[in-house]
């Protein structure tokens, strides 16, 4: 009797908080919508005949509509959802809706808001052709969802299920078991001719690539993120790529620079400095998906070549295995990458793979990782003009089928994965699990060697 009287306090001990917990996160919950999300929704004036014979039709098919959230102020977040969303369905004889919302940078810091006006969303073009697929509020059908939620709100819940820490947990699972629809996105008819149009006016008749060069502008701009936040280890200067248009042109292969918000002009032989001259929000997912393959950093632009199961050549990557943030979905059957190299100040060297994995394996944050080298005098230094070059001829052969390794270069691969696996053993993190360009390991084959641990 006294071990069951022990037993029956712990669980209460146990419920009881959780039981808070969740009851106030209902709270908050529901005065999100009734606080942020309905004043900003016009009232449903000489509609709501039409909107309750909607609500009647829903109501006969599912038994609960839940209520979910998107990041729409960022790119890689709608597109991470779209597919997380059809591998991840929501409960038998349930709605799932998506509300947009973002962290807008407001006087007294950054406040997560309703995305109602267009302004914040990140690229309203994309929004709406994932609407087309998924049940996404948008300005069209906001009214007739507030409608319904304010007069079956019993048959309405309100899911953390897409939250940030759930959706990593997602992408960690679908890039572990490979499942991954590719080619999310289509063109209709008339949007493919307007988009070869505008190719034409751009002077873009044959083969070319993408590529991308992170910087901070758009964040400081677009998202009104504080310069002192941002974290500058994933970004690229565009000067680095001149060499690639310019080897590349040789070859009859122009270079198409991506981005919105960019740092200065891009002015190389084949190049094409779309970013700057020619930019909108349809060509953004028009252009990457005629291009032969993409060359980026990481970041949205990954995800959104993605879309189009577009070979990657994933340059200046600062972590290779990591928790904390996201990575986009990747196939070493078809892509490649460049890791950054770092240089120690106090032992003035190089740090070898070993190193850097050992630091990440104890780190393991990807925020954590950038601090320690921050705080250990350890620089990261971008890919050089000559290996993103390399990268970029690398992927190239690929596609035509003239690649090929020797013996000494698939030694090298296999020397890099066996330090991979060690890295990652007993860890669920993300893992950058890519071939590294040829030429790279090539010239850096000291980054295989055996190092004591730092």
């Amino acid at each position: 009797m006294k071990k069951a009287i022990g037993y029956l306090k712990a669980m209460v001990k146990w419920i009881l908080p959780r039981a808070f917990f969740r009851a106030r996160e209902k709270r908050r919950d529901e005065l999100f919508f009734m606080q942020e999300v309905f004043p900003k929704i016009p009232e449903a004036r000489g509609l709501e005949a039409e909107y309750e014979e909607k609500s009647q039709e829903i109501l006969k098919v599912y038994r609960k509509v839940e209520l979910c959230t998107i990041f729409a102020n960022r790119i890689g977040e709608i597109i991470v959802s779209l597919g997380h969303q059809q591998e991840f369905p929501p409960k038998e004889g349930e709605l799932a809706i998506f509300f947009p919302v973002g962290w807008i940078p407001r006087e007294g810091g950054a406040q997560c808001e309703y995305l109602y006006e267009d302004r914040y969303i990140a690229n309203t073009y994309l929004y709406q052709k994932v609407a087309a697929m998924l049940p996404l509020v948008t300005r069209e059908n906001a009214g007739f969802w507030k409608y319904f939620i304010q007069h079956y709100k019993h048959r309405t819940y309100v899911s953390h299920r897409f939250d940030h820490q759930n959706l990593l947990a997602m992408q960690k699972q679908i890039i572990k078991e490979k499942e991954f629809h590719r080619q999310f996105l289509y063109f209709e008819p008339g949007e493919m001719e307007k988009g070869d149009g505008n190719l034409k006016e751009m002077g873009i008749l044959g083969d070319y690539v993408c590529f991308f060069a992170r910087q901070g502008r758009y964040l400081k701009e677009h998202l009104g993120i504080n310069p002192n936040d941002l974290e500058v280890t994933r970004d690229s200067h565009i000067e680095n790529f001149s060499l690639m248009s310019e080897r590349l042109w040789r070859r009859g292969i122009q270079s198409v620079r991506m981005g919105y918000l960019v740092e200065g002009l891009f002015e190389a032989p084949g190049g094409v400095d779309y970013a700057n001259l020619y930019r909108s929000e349809f060509m953004d997912f028009y252009v990457l998906s005629k291009a032969r393959f993409l060359i980026s950093g990481p970041s949205a632009m990954t995800h959104m070549a993605n879309l189009f199961d577009k070979p990657l050549v994933m340059v200046n990557m600062p972590v290779i295995t990591f928790n904390a943030d996201s990575l986009n979905y990747c196939d070493r059957k078809q892509d490649i990458f460049l890791p950054k190299k770092m240089y120690d100040t106090h032992r003035k060297r190089y740090l070898t793979f070993q190193e850097i994995f050992a630091i990440e394996r104890q780190e393991d944050s990807r925020y954590k990782i950038a601090e320690y080298y921050d705080t250990h005098g350890i620089v990261l230094e971008e890919n050089t003009p000559e290996e993103i070059a390399d990268a970029a001829e690398e992927m190239l052969a690929r596609l035509d089928g003239t690649f090929s390794y020797t013996s000494e270069d698939e030694m090298r691969q296999k020397r890099f994965s066996e330090l991979l696996a060690r890295a990652t053993q007993g860890r669920d993190c993300f893992v950058v699990d890519l071939p590294v360009g040829r030429e790279f390991l090539r010239q850096n084959e000291w980054l295989l060697e055996e190092c004591p641990v730092l």
